[in-house]
């Protein structure tokens, strides 16, 4: 299942639940509520599930400066950081801001270009 909310100010925050064993439709409702409220009572504009997705599109993105908001960044998400300082030798800007407890996180992308590609 997958949630998503708007805010007043048209950003799109969304989460995904899926069911284990045995669950019914309606604990896989109100656990899925219960984590996009996790989510939007943390800030960010992503789920803690996807910020390794984001990290990498930014990562991988046109040599200009890309910029996400994230609510708490996560111990699998700081590894990842540290995986594509090694890959692409690319580093992260992270800044705190203190009046909503949020990371602010900027690069600048490698450029990465499908060579493949055809082009007609």
């Amino acid at each position: 299942m997958c949630l998503v909310a708007e805010s007043t100010t048209g950003v799109l925050i969304s989460t995904e639940c899926t069911a284990q064993a045995g669950e019914t439709p309606e604990d896989v409702g109100k656990k899925a509520a219960k984590q996009l409220l996790y989510e939007i009572s943390k800030g960010g504009c992503t789920d803690v599930f996807n910020q390794s997705t984001h990290l990498l599109l930014m990562a991988l993105g046109p040599e200009d400066v890309s910029k996400i908001r994230f609510g708490k960044l996560t111990e699998p998400s700081i590894q990842y950081l540290r995986d594509i300082k090694t890959y692409f030798g690319l580093t992260f800007k992270l800044a705190t801001d203190p009046a909503n407890q949020t990371v602010l996180l900027t690069c600048l992308g490698v450029g990465y270009v499908n060579v493949n590609k055809s082009i007609t």
